[in-house]
């Protein structure tokens, strides 16, 4: 619960922030959105893609890339943006808020993929400080949010190691 809190007080931080308006503002404001997203990907809690990206859309952070496939977006930094001390390659996520499908998340009814926020970094795996979160239920199958750690197989990146958290209910 005090990281969803902590998480929350970091990200309305980044929406509340003007565009930076100096260097100094700009590197402050990407290592709060570095740390924002190391707290999400921990996995602790479900991810919020939605409220991330779009504050990052919104400090122009990230701009989208023409990656992108069946209604999930995929972006790349617009400056050097770090995650567990490694560069940020990509960022890509996808999130229903209530019954809704908001940019720049999009999707038809009934195929919508899981709730979950990836970053590609520019490292290998076994280079990376992070431990996957999952907890299993008695019959094997993961109970809530669970994450991941592998090395990179993406259409947009063969390089580098793909964290993802999974929401879960």
């Amino acid at each position: 619960m005090r990281l969803a809190i902590a998480f929350a007080a970091v990200v309305a931080s980044i929406l509340a922030a003007a565009a930076p308006s100096s260097a100094e503002d700009k590197a402050a404001l990407l290592a709060s959105t570095g740390k924002a997203l190391q707290e999400q990907l921990a996995c602790l809690s479900s991810p919020r893609p939605a409220v991330a990206i779009r504050a990052m859309m919104k400090n122009g952070l990230v701009a989208e890339t023409k990656f992108g496939a069946d209604g999930i977006p995929v972006f790349r930094p617009t400056a050097d943006l770090y995650v567990l001390g490694e560069r940020v390659l990509f960022l890509t996520g996808w999130e229903m808020e209530g019954d809704e499908i908001r940019k720049p998340f999009s999707r038809g009814p009934g195929t919508a993929p899981p709730l979950f926020l990836a970053v590609v970094l520019d490292a290998v795996p076994r280079d990376i400080s992070y431990r996957e979160h999952m907890v299993r239920g008695s019959d094997g199958v993961a109970i809530g949010s669970f994450s991941t750690i592998e090395p990179t197989k993406e259409n947009y990146s063969k390089r580098g190691t793909t964290i993802t958290c999974y929401g879960g209910s």
